[in-house]
């Protein structure tokens, strides 16, 4: 009896035994599964995320350039010099130049920030005045902000047109966190520029007018030719201010007419959307927008979220590429923005949300940089009048005469040269779509040319 009681009892201790060595496989097995399948997974997915940014970056180089060159092309660099000193100036007119959030840089104090606050509603009047008419003057308040600041102002100009463009912050590699100028300083101070350059054009002094504007071209070229669509549209806007100024002059230097064809602002914008897809790459990788401080928000990020939002990624940056060769197709007559949008939210998956958050407005940026390249058109078309005007060219002036096409899709200029005056103007301007908040400069003039001498044989007197 005894025996078999031990026997009993073995049996139920190897059972036990059994048991539990069951159920630690059991309990090792599910951690496995829980553990290593979403880490295995993870590394598969993240090896077929990177064949397919592979062939994003290849389409992206088949049809403009690969989004893989766009560091090379745009390295990091800090604010240098100039725009340091520019900042410290600027603020003694209560203009913040300074980058959003750096406290250590120069910023204006409270009295100075009010003093330039007092004509900044005045002074906005007056850069859409200026743009759209010629003739006007700054108004009394920003005329004595001048006085009062006029040395100031002096310097800025003196040091724009001497040393090299100020170039602030950039890094392209932070993608949706990369730094950017303070846009709105830039505005304020390129406004009050050409207020300056207005009443020396008032006081018919060319010299000091051209100078203040070419403190303002020197200023602004950094913007034009940055990656980010923000500071392409912001530097835009600026130019249609100064193409206005140096239409005015008497006789601009040659010089602009270079800068002015050597401004290609349809590709510098198209370069924007490849940002926007290199951003959208780069976010997906990073997780900007994830707080990534606890170790268990990094570890679920790492290795199961990243992998959904590089996936999630990829349809904004292939859908930022159909614009790049859509846009340049679209009669700009018939040029619907709202319409545009739409298809361009379309070619992104329904599912896919987080794809289509802050979707840029391309059309109403590219109306924008349609109104500011037909600026440029006609700027250029005045110029090369003066230009054949002063060498006494009359055939260049007679050849503009008719029809002349557009870079821009659907327009055509005509340009009608007589014996003392040329008119230049938009065959369809009528039908040209504008931004809503966009100064809108005339896209036709007329200018006065001294009359040609008369040839042989065309005297009306008799022989």
């Amino acid at each position: 009896m005894k025996f078999q009681l031990q026997i009993l009892q073995w049996a139920l201790r190897g059972a036990g035994e059994r048991l539990t060595y069951r159920l630690a496989a059991v309990i090792v097995v599910l951690v496995a599964g829980v553990v290593l399948i979403p880490i295995v997974g993870s590394l598969l997915t993240l090896a077929t995320i990177a064949i397919a940014e592979g062939r994003i970056d290849s389409q992206w180089a088949e049809n403009f350039e690969a989004l893989t060159t766009l560091p090379q092309q745009h390295p990091p660099h800090t604010a240098n010099l100039g725009a340091l000193e520019l900042e410290g100036l600027s603020a003694t007119l209560g203009i913040d130049l300074a980058p959003f959030g750096l406290p250590e840089r120069a910023h204006p104090t409270t009295e100075q920030r009010q003093e330039f606050e007092a004509i900044a509603d005045n002074l906005s009047v007056f850069v859409t005045e200026i743009v759209a008419a010629d003739g006007v003057l700054p108004q009394a308040g920003v005329r004595r902000f001048l006085e009062r600041h006029q040395e100031t102002v002096q310097e800025i100009v003196a040091k724009l047109n001497q040393g090299a463009s100020p170039q602030w912050d950039s890094d392209i590699t932070l993608g949706g966190n990369a730094p950017l100028p303070n846009l709105v300083g830039l505005e304020r101070l390129h406004s009050l520029l050409a207020a300056s350059a207005t009443q020396f054009l008032s006081a018919s002094d060319s010299t000091e007018a051209l100078r203040t504007i070419e403190a303002s071209w020197r200023l602004n070229t950094p913007n034009l030719i940055r990656p980010e669509r923000a500071c392409v549209l912001a530097g835009s806007a600026t130019l249609q201010l100064q193409l206005a100024q140096i239409s005015r002059l008497e006789l601009a230097p040659g010089e602009w007419l270079d800068r002015l064809e050597n401004l290609d602002l349809e590709h510098v914008y198209l370069n924007t959307l490849r940002t926007d897809a290199w951003n959208a790459l780069v976010d997906g990788r990073t997780g900007r927008f994830v707080n990534k401080e606890s170790f268990w928000v990094r570890t679920v990020f790492n290795y199961i979220a990243q992998p959904f939002l590089r996936w999630a990624s990829h349809d904004r940056a292939e859908v930022m590429l159909w614009p790049v060769g859509e846009l340049g197709t679209r009669d700009i007559r018939h040029f619907e923005r709202a319409q545009f949008a739409a298809e361009l939210r379309s070619r992104i998956p329904r599912w896919n949300h987080l794809a289509a958050v802050d979707l840029p407005d391309v059309g109403g940026g590219w109306l924008q940089i349609a109104r500011s390249s037909l600026g440029i058109e006609l700027t250029q078309y005045l110029l090369r009048i003066q230009r054949f005007e002063q060498i006494g060219d009359w055939t260049g002036i007679e050849l503009l005469n008719g029809e002349n096409p557009s870079s821009v899709t659907g327009l055509v200029w005509i340009i009608d040269a007589s014996q003392d005056r040329v008119t230049i103007r938009l065959l369809h301007e009528p039908a040209l779509p504008v931004p809503e908040t966009f100064p809108i400069a005339p896209l036709h003039a007329e200018t006065e040319i001294e009359a040609p001498p008369p040839t042989p044989g065309d005297s009306d007197e008799p022989a």
